[in-house]
């Protein structure tokens, strides 16, 4: 299980099992939270180094196919489809489970998931971070994660794993469609630092730029990236100051 409340800039995440939390940010996607796992716990007991626990990760993420996992298996001595499916602390499992917790940073833009297993165990990072960069909204991403994973499960290829399958994406906009004037616009956005569009990331200098050609009337509206309502707002600036526009 793992929950995701949002408290103003920032995030609060628990977690318990193998369901995880993903933070992607500018194009780079970040693992958040930890599974209870057996290579998390022959770490706990000393007989797995973080570095080595690392490598066997990054190794298992590369497995697609039923030589891959041959390969693994006889690399590093583990038994792939043990150590991939074995977890040990679940919730309702007997023993009382304890959660952590993550506490992130929110920047505009940010894209958070929150997956069971039989989304992450199905498909390789590059995969959902490839999703979540190239969908124009949330749903979306969630929706392609879910259909990737569930084809993948059925596909009898080395990673398949036929699973729950749940995934849930949040995007990330701090709402700046209350400000009065434009002076007010431009400090709100050295503030965030810039927002996400729909096909790039936009610094608060280029964001600046652009308004300042849509209100001399050297651009369309339409220049303006749509996320936080940002164009909706230099509309209702500009007829407010009886700007044409």
């Amino acid at each position: 299980m793992v929950v995701l409340v949002e408290r103003g800039r920032k995030a609060l995440i628990a977690n318990v099992s193998d369901s995880r939390a993903y933070l992607e940010r500018k194009g780079k996607l970040f693992q958040i939270t930890k599974d209870d796992d057996i290579l998390s716990e022959l770490v706990r007991d000393g007989y797995l180094s973080r570095e080595k626990e690392r490598e066997i990760r990054r190794a298992m993420n590369r497995v697609s196919s039923p030589a891959d996992v041959l390969k693994f298996n006889k690399q590093y001595g583990y038994n792939f489809k043990f150590i991939r499916n074995r977890i040990t602390a679940c919730l309702g499992g007997g023993e009382e489970a304890i959660p952590k917790f993550s506490v992130v940073e929110l920047q505009s833009g940010d894209r958070l998931l929150a997956c069971s297993d039989g989304v992450h165990e199905n498909l390789k990072a590059r995969q959902i971070n490839e999703m979540l960069i190239k969908s124009k909204t949330p749903q979306e991403a969630a929706q392609r994660l879910k259909n990737s994973a569930s084809a993948e499960s059925v596909s009898g290829s080395g990673r398949a794993k036929p699973d729950d399958i749940t995934a849930v994406v949040a995007e990330v906009n701090f709402v700046i469609e209350s400000v009065g004037s434009f002076q007010e616009l431009y400090k709100v956005l050295d503030q965030l630092g810039g927002l996400r569009g729909t096909r790039k990331d936009y610094n608060a200098e280029e964001l600046s730029k652009a308004i300042g050609q849509v209100i001399g009337v050297k651009a369309e509206l339409n220049t303006i990236t749509r996320t936080g309502g940002l164009r909706k707002t230099v509309k209702k600036l500009l007829e407010k100051e009886l700007v044409p526009a």
